[in-house]
């Protein structure tokens, strides 16, 4: 199978959640579930931050963030962290408002320098 053929063909679903699809439409309702820090956290996490440098960048404890990533996991029924920043990554546009203007909703997230403007 040639390359680009391999390219067209991508799943639909993410097996490595016990099947949930992450790719169809009905997640993104889940993301809309997300409060506007957990957006802001799981952006931060795409952009391959840490938890201290999460928690330095709002002001909030490292422990606070742990927190709201397991509110993450738990509302996108995701099983790690590395699914969580392939949904942060796949789903970017509608996480940042701020710079694609695909906001969900025009929440404080909107200008945390996920992306250069």
């Amino acid at each position: 199978m040639a390359r680009n053929d391999m390219l067209k063909e991508r799943p639909t679903e993410c097996h490595c959640t016990g099947g949930s699809a992450l790719f169809s439409r009905d997640f993104l309702s889940s993301l809309r579930g997300l409060t506007a820090r957990e957006r802001q956290i799981l952006l931060r996490l795409a952009a391959c931050e840490g938890n201290r440098g999460i928690a330095r960048r709002f002001g909030i404890t490292e422990r606070t963030v742990k927190a709201h990533l397991t509110s993450i996991l738990t509302k996108l029924s995701l099983t790690s962290r590395t699914e969580a920043t392939v949904v942060a990554l796949r789903y970017h546009s509608q996480l940042c408002p701020a710079a694609h203007g695909d906001a969900m909703d025009q929440s404080p997230i909107a200008g945390i320098g996920c992306c250069p403007r």
